[in-house]
């Protein structure tokens, strides 16, 4: 053993000095190769930088605060954005400069970032790895240190410029050192050093301000999270707010110091600190594109790409930091609008007395079915039209049959209504031609779809089952499907068999009528999942029509396919509400500043989740046709409302700009209604200026429906608007001694409505309310008036000179100074009233 390992020792001893060697050879080797591919790297070619669709990325828009600040980005804080690896010569676009560049792979420098919106900021995040961290160089010259470099084209105009020299008024160029510090802020006095970024916006850098950054060095590298304000971005003449898939350009670098050169830390071994500068994108620009050069155009010949021709594409270093080098982003989708499923949406009202299901549907004699949504001026209706593309306003062929030739062929009112224990349903019926040869009157699950007959479809908890199905637990356990004929044969079948009569989980009824036959329904809600005022349950009503015996000629439905939950419309059991935070007044100018509506919700309205007046066009529309955007805040003097509207053609041919009371309903334009003593009238309201407040895309207002109060920028009410890129944007303000002077806390009827003209027939073609029917209060959803400190009235200060020459300063709150009026301003130790002496500033 001991002769063993000897030879053991000497052989081990031969095999060590071997691979070290040939590890500090291949160390050699691959140095040189990759110090070679930095060096040798063309920085006019093409590669995944300059790949439009590698380098255009959706930005998730997440809910507001999710976002911490902790220099620790992931996927699932930031909205499930899958991480951006780049890595120099593989898809990073590597600058030309310093002569003497060196990278040694993957773990000497590259990162992922991560981004991602809330309604108030945008985010990015970065891990990187780096075997050397180091900062030792002032903010301005951050590029020289590790760091993140951000390029912003915030209105993506792509133009060949140097954001460096071209000061941009909204986005820029800027750095962040790795441990958050940001290059256009004097930390020490609490001030921007240069116009290099955003310079038309009054931004402030901090914990609590409009630009903040978090990072530190972890192992194996650095961490760093941003945050920016959106007002760095939006530009209030373009209108572009970041939301609803706006694009805009951006770009991400890295600057990698290792130590090596002569700044602070530094050996002097280098001519630079900077060892190594790359990025994420440098597409190809057109050279020579900039804003003089766009004014030889018309909008719409660079629309349509005519000027393109002009312009030599190229990439180059300057590119990197040009609005035409950086990538796009695209701010996500619009916001989740669960639980609503993208179909239609109606509303059940809360009846404060069961209606009598007897099959007469008593609206005039004061049955509470007056009350039920869809019964304010009938306007959930169906009914065939030839106007319309596919026939029928507000409603869809079911199963079988073609579309009624005409209202008193079929027709049909939908009505729906809850208490504590039941779901109302109520269908009024036009049909000339009656009848009920299959099924036996009043049995029970017969052939009632051959015969005259309403179904009612229920998914009580909203689950989209997918699969057609007649009954499956899936299905009856929280709901299903509900029949009565013209003739009163009931079947429950495909619900679970729960029971039906009068004191059983439903029951209906039917009466033939003069022009055809009205049913009723009550559904206990324990039978279809027990869902609470505010939930939204799948629903929708079909009408069998049989003319000549046998099967019947056709089925109409309100929307859907019948026993196929996933295609059901929404039902919103109760109208929607809104919480208005108090907060300062925004400015009322028609351009809608995110910043100014800070902490109030961003609610969303488009066809799948607003409520139409079915009386005029169809409901049939897509999002990009017309959606909008709505916020809602008060102070102490006044009720806030900001719409942003999406409209690609906004219409104004019926009410001049600038006047009073015109056609206003039949332009594009908005309507706020008001409810103040939430009397829930059946039409509109008398009591003080509640009702109607109307501007159209071009400044015309209405306020004829809120009894004329004055309109003006010192009047009752005031609004103003902007065209946007996408369609217009109106803010209103409504003065609180108008609205019958609603205290904190208080509940108001509210809703909000757009009107729709796209210049036919001299028309609207479409209304589309947030929740309810224009002038009928009872509709309308609820607005809450948050109780806060802010909002209060502005702090009183005034001075007075005494005749020795001091001065008396008289003021509420805390006294601040500043030695010019951009600050800093710090509080002053003193109380009212303050006695200043002539020599003091």
């Amino acid at each position: 053993m001991k002769k063993h390992s000897t030879h053991q020792d000497g052989f081990m001893k031969t095999r060590i000095f071997q691979p070290t060697w040939t590890l500090v050879l291949l160390f050699i080797l691959t140095h040189s190769f990759l110090s070679a591919q930095v060096l040798d790297f063309d920085p006019t070619l093409e590669g995944p930088w300059s790949d439009v669709e590698a380098t255009t990325l959706a930005v998730p828009e997440v809910a507001n605060g999710s976002v911490k600040l902790d220099g620790k980005a992931s996927s699932g804080e930031y909205g499930g954005f899958e991480g951006i690896t780049v890595t120099p010569g593989d898809n990073a676009w590597i600058l030309d400069f310093p002569g003497d560049r060196s990278w040694d792979g993957p773990e000497d420098s590259s990162f992922t970032f991560w981004l991602a919106q809330d309604q108030d900021h945008f985010y990015v995040g970065v891990a990187v790895k780096d075997d050397v961290v180091n900062s030792d160089d002032p903010n301005n010259a951050f590029w020289k240190d590790d760091s993140i470099e951000i390029v912003v084209d915030a209105l993506n105009d792509r133009y060949d410029n140097n954001t460096d020299n071209s000061n941009d008024p909204y986005g820029g160029h800027c750095y962040f050192n790795f441990r958050g510090r940001f290059s256009i802020w004097d930390d020490d006095n609490n001030t921007k050093t240069s116009e290099r970024w955003s310079s038309a916006v009054e931004w402030t850098y901090g914990e609590d301000g409009d630009v903040y950054g978090v990072g530190s060095e972890v192992e194996g590298g650095w961490q760093l999270e941003v945050r920016f304000r959106k007002s760095q971005f939006e530009d209030p003449e373009a209108g572009n707010l970041l939301s609803n898939g706006y694009k805009m350009g951006f770009n991400i670098g890295l600057d990698d110091d290792d130590k090596q050169g002569p700044g602070t830390n530094g050996s002097g071994d280098r001519t630079q600190d900077l060892e190594l500068q790359y990025w994420w994108a440098n597409r190809a620009r057109l050279q020579g594109w900039s804003a003089e050069e766009a004014d030889n155009f018309w909008p719409e010949e660079i629309a349509r790409g005519d000027h393109l021709d002009y312009y030599d594409l190229v990439i180059n270093s300057a590119g990197r930091l040009s609005h035409g080098g950086t990538g796009e982003i695209v701010f996500g989708a619009p916001p989740d609008i669960s639980p609503f499923d993208e179909t239609k949406s109606q509303i059940a009202l809360p009846l404060a007395e069961p209606p009598t299901i007897d099959g007469i549907i008593d609206i005039n004699g004061g049955e509470s079915w007056a009350w039920a949504g869809g019964a304010a001026g009938t306007f959930w209706r169906v009914e065939p039209d030839e106007n319309l593309a596919d026939g029928i306003r507000g409603g869809s062929i079911g199963d079988n049959g073609e579309v009624p030739v005409d209202k008193q062929d079929l027709s049909f009112l939908i009505f729906a209504g809850y208490d504590a224990d039941n779901l109302y349903v109520a269908v009024r019926v036009q049909d000339d031609i009656l009848s009920e040869d299959s099924a036996e009157a009043e049995s029970q699950n017969g052939q009632t779809w051959h015969d005259d007959s309403v179904e009612v479809f229920i998914d009580g908890d909203n689950s989209n089952f997918p699969t057609r199905s007649g009954n499956d637990p899936n299905v009856i356990d929280t709901g299903g499907q509900f029949v009565i004929t013209v003739n009163n044969a009931y079947r429950e079948n495909e619900a679970g068999n729960p029971g039906y009569g009068e004191g059983e989980a439903w029951f209906a009824l039917t009466s033939v009528t003069d022009t055809g036959y009205d049913a009723e329904f009550r559904i206990s809600l324990d039978t279809i999942g027990n869902p609470k005022p505010g939930d939204v349950i799948g629903f929708t009503v079909g009408v069998n029509d049989d003319d000549d015996g046998g099967p019947a000629e056709r089925q109409v439905l309100w929307v859907g396919m019948p026993h196929t939950e996933i295609t059901y419309g929404n039902l919103l059991l109760g109208g929607k509400t809104y919480t208005a935070p108090k907060k300062a007044a925004p400015k009322i100018d028609g351009v809608i500043h995110a910043a100014e509506y800070a902490g109030a919700e961003r609610t969303y309205v488009n066809p799948h989740n607003g409520i139409y007046d079915i009386t005029v066009g169809d409901d049939s529309w897509d999002s990009s046709d017309h959606s909008f955007f709505a916020w809602v805040t008060h102070d102490y003097e006044a009720v806030y409302v900001a719409v942003d509207v999406t409209d690609p053609n906004v219409v104004t041919d019926s009410a001049g700009a600038g006047t009073e009371d015109g056609n206003t309903w039949q332009d594009d334009s908005v309507e706020i209604f008001f409810d103040t003593d939430d009397s829930n009238d059946a039409g509109r309201g008398s009591n003080g200026f509640e009702g109607q407040y109307v501007l159209t895309a071009n400044g015309a207002w209405r306020d004829k429906e809120a009894n004329n109060p004055k309109f003006g920028k010192s009047g009752d009410w005031f609004a103003a608007t902007k065209r946007t890129g996408k369609g217009y944007q109106v803010e209103f303000k409504i003065k609180k001694s108008a609205l019958s002077n609603p205290t904190d806390g208080a509940s108001l009827g509210f809703n909000i409505a757009i009107n729709d003209d796209d210049g036919k027939n001299g028309s609207r073609k479409a209304q589309l309310n947030w929740s309810g029917r224009p002038h009928s209060e009872f509709t309308y959803g609820r607005l809450i008036l948050e109780e806060g400190e802010g909002g209060g009235p502005p702090p009183a200060i005034s001075a007075k000179l005494n005749a020795d020459g001091t001065v008396t300063v008289t003021f509420d709150g805390k006294l601040q100074t500043a030695p010019t009026v951009n600050g800093p301003w710090q509080d002053v130790d003193a109380e009212s009233p303050l006695i200043l002496q002539p020599d003091q500033p």
